[in-house]
């Protein structure tokens, strides 16, 4: 009990000391006074940045104000100070960086956090423009001759066709499992490196570009545009946003490929287009071309004759022409036609012409025929099965066939349209001028073969008495068109007087005057639609018919024959 009384005598006897120690009340002032300032802080910041205070600059300023208050001998103890305003301020918290601790408001480390993200990711994005643009100027390519497919992932670093894809379709592997390749991606990719440059000169409104960064779609936008629309001023605007080549580089491109093909048919002796390859089975069309035919005498007024040439490709082996490589002229001027091609020889018509003798006269088998008509009443009954009508429903004769899947894979036909002939195609020299190029260009592409022409019309019947344009040497047809026409016009005098157009007329199709133009095929699309719905009755009407033997025959003991079966036997054509 006594050491009890003599330990609480000494506490009090401290106690005392203390309260009587005036420097004491000084520590608490600055420290209050401390306390005060960082909140008064967080409260009058108007800028957009988080308040944050270094604990080494918080004790030097909380010692200068214990010294300003003459307290003797202050030492401050920054670990203290910082659990005191801790305990004082719950509303901090402590972050290390270095060998500096900082205090945050909790509520100002969220924003802080993300302007620190933001900052990173500004530097990525720094750093991998910097590494694109490196590989992009360095990346040289130019265009040579002709824009083909495959080329376009030539014409760009590897590096930028990866970071659009990944862009447009995400970095996980996947995605580009799924997506694969997309034109938008090569497109976005050839623009980039289009409209990439070195140096960037001042109070220039439009840049110019490089040619050794000359990427195919820029190119293949301008050559486009020029040609459905002729236009400088939108093409100027394309250029101006970095979408195409300039109007200026577009007629210099052009001069150098007028002037590199024309150089070839030079060389070779002979007009024949570099896209035609060799070894393949080509035909050609001959047709006149007419712009504004209402004024002859115009000045918009056109007319000339066109050369066609197609080729058909086929598995076998076949040589590659090579591409000819485009000069580094600069003019803009398409040279002249070699006058071997120009020149048009004279030439007279044959009243009496000597018809080519044929041995022996092969028809078509049978069974393509029975095919291709089985095809057409599958049509019909499509037809005749269908009620309701809406959108989605293919019961057109085109819509039908169109949606019909192909036998076999074929690949796409090689165009080419020569150069145009000044003269027209109604005359007789310049049809034979034109059948000699068509087979001086085939027999450049496959030497031996025939030729196979399409001509316009009758105009291949003024050059059969030829010596060198005659049967013997040329296949000659009519074009598709003509053809269907003579064919419609074959059934239209077969159907004149059998009260085919008269049925039309009181079934209220068309009128008197429309049916009429039907037997000459005046209208080919109106005919042959025409044709289309007299079908389609005929088979609604065999149908009823073979209704009405199915009714007489099912209480019969004799089996009833099928629809194909019935209308064999009842002289209706073979469905078979």
């Amino acid at each position: 009990m006594q050491l009890y009384n003599a330990e609480r005598a000494y506490l009090n006897s401290l106690e005392k000391a203390e309260s009587s120690d005036p420097g004491k009340d000084l520590y608490s002032l600055a420290f209050s006074e401390l306390v005060v300032y960082i909140k008064g802080s967080k409260v009058t910041n108007t800028e957009a940045a988080p308040v944050v205070f270094r604990l080494a600059d918080l004790a030097s300023l909380y010692k200068l104000r214990l010294e300003q208050l003459e307290a003797d001998s202050p030492n401050v103890h920054s670990t203290r100070l910082k659990e005191q305003l801790l305990a004082r301020i719950p509303e901090l918290e402590t972050h290390k960086k270095g060998r500096d601790v900082l205090l945050a408001f909790k509520a100002d480390i969220g924003p802080v956090l993300h302007e620190a993200s933001q900052y990173s990711n500004a530097l990525h994005l720094s750093k991998a423009a910097d590494i694109l643009r490196k590989e992009m100027l360095q990346y040289k390519t130019k265009f040579s001759s002709e824009l083909k497919d495959g080329f376009g992932e030539k014409a760009i670093p590897p590096a930028l066709f990866q970071f659009v894809c990944s862009i447009e379709h995400g970095v996980v592997i996947k995605s580009h499992l799924t997506h694969g390749i997309a034109k938008s991606d090569l497109a976005i990719a050839h623009f980039l490196q289009f409209n990439c440059y070195s140096k960037r000169r001042e109070g220039l409104t439009t840049q110019i570009h490089s040619k050794d960064r000359e990427t195919p779609f820029a190119v293949y936008v301008g050559l486009k545009v020029y040609a459905k629309t002729r236009e400088r001023e939108l093409i100027d605007k394309f250029h101006e946003h970095g979408l195409s080549i300039s109007y200026d580089r577009l007629l210099e491109i052009s001069g150098k490929l007028g002037e590199t093909v024309i150089k070839q048919y030079v060389e070779e002796d002979v007009a024949c287009s570099p896209v035609l390859q060799k070894g393949l089975f080509t035909t050609a069309a001959v047709d006149n071309t007419d712009h504004n035919p209402t004024a002859t005498t115009a000045s918009t007024s056109f007319h000339s004759t066109s050369i066609s040439m197609f080729q058909h490709p086929s598995k076998e082996n076949r040589e590659q022409r090579v591409s000819p490589e485009i000069t580094d002229s600069r003019t803009r001027k398409v040279p002249e036609l070699p006058e071997y091609y120009t020149n048009i020889a004279l030439a007279y018509f044959k009243k009496n012409p000597t018809p080519a003798s044929v041995d022996e006269v092969s028809l078509p088998d049978p069974s393509l025929f029975q095919r291709n008509i089985r095809v057409e009443y599958e049509w019909l009954q499509k037809v005749q099965g269908t009620t309701d009508v809406d959108d989605d429903s293919n019961i057109t004769w085109s819509a039908h066939h169109a949606s019909q899947k192909r036998t076999s894979e074929c690949e796409t036909s090689i165009t080419s349209l020569l150069p145009l002939l000044r003269d027209q195609a109604h005359s007789v020299a310049t049809i034979k001028h034109a059948m000699k190029k068509v087979r001086e260009a085939v027999a450049n592409s496959r030497p031996g073969s025939w030729s196979t022409t399409l001509c316009h019309g009758k105009r291949n019947t003024v050059v059969l008495g030829q010596k060198k344009c005659g049967e013997d040497k040329y296949v000659i047809m009519f074009g598709w068109l003509h053809i269907e026409m003579t064919a419609l016009k074959s059934i239209g005098s077969m159907l004149a007087d059998s009260g085919w157009t008269s049925a039309l007329v009181e079934a209220d199709v068309v009128s008197s005057g429309t049916a009429d133009s039907f037997l000459s095929a005046t209208n080919v699309t109106k005919t042959r639609q025409a044709h289309q719905v007299t079908a389609c009755s005929l088979f609604q009407l065999l149908k009823k018919v073979y209704s009405s033997y199915l009714a007489e025959h099912s209480d019969g003991d004799e089996e009833a024959s099928s629809f194909v079966e019935w209308c064999d036997s009842s002289h209706f054509g073979s469905l078979s």
